[in-house]
């Protein structure tokens, strides 16, 4: 009994201080803003820019409310076979190769639930947030330098048709476990802002 607890202290140990190098070397990158436009601006911020084949890629999709009048955000989805729960759509580039989503999605992803379609409102200044794990919509398991922005079609302020507004470009990268994923982390990028 004290040798298995002993291997699963150490175990408990090791990947303690795996994920405590990872945190204190992989830097946060930036919310990669979009131009803002109806009032509005859109922003995706990842997790960590460096991450080790397997491990779950998560972003932030964060919606800004830059008008002084409080704003109601419709839930339907606007990406097609791209999209996010939310209304929020992903473009996801490997070099130049833009990746299917593993996931199809419906034009409504709450058909069969209540019934009813579902919004949030966000204040003048504050910014809605929605998380996503990008391992799960696409296939991110191989090595290698990723791109991902997102997007969503909104009401122009005056009620007259839609636009579709856009974040800023954030790159990553998935990197083999080993010795050299710890020299990538250390020397991350911070993401970079669409051109």
């Amino acid at each position: 009994m004290k040798a298995i607890l002993r291997v699963f202290t150490s175990a408990l140990f090791i990947a303690f201080a795996v994920n405590a190098l990872t945190a204190s070397t992989n830097q946060v990158p930036v919310i990669q803003w979009g131009a803002p436009a109806e009032g509005l601006e859109l922003g995706i911020r990842l997790e960590h820019v460096v991450f080790v084949v397997g491990e779950p890629i998560r972003a932030k999709i964060l919606l800004h409310n830059l008008t002084a009048t409080h704003i109601q955000v419709d839930a339907s989805v606007s990406g097609g076979p791209n999209a996010v729960y939310d209304g929020y759509g992903l473009s996801v580039l490997k070099g130049t190769n833009a990746l299917p989503s593993l996931v199809h999605r419906t034009n409504d992803p709450w058909a069969g639930g209540s019934g009813s379609a579902r919004s949030w409102g966000i204040a003048p200044g504050e910014v809605g947030e929605h998380e996503v794990q990008l391992s799960r919509e696409y296939d991110l398991k191989s090595q290698g330098t990723y791109m991902v922005t997102a997007f969503r079609t909104v009401p122009r302020l005056h009620g007259k048709g839609e636009l579709e507004i856009t974040s800023g470009r954030s790159t990553f990268r998935v990197v083999e476990p080993g010795p050299t994923a710890s020299q990538a982390i250390n020397a991350s990028p911070k993401g970079e802002k669409a051109p």
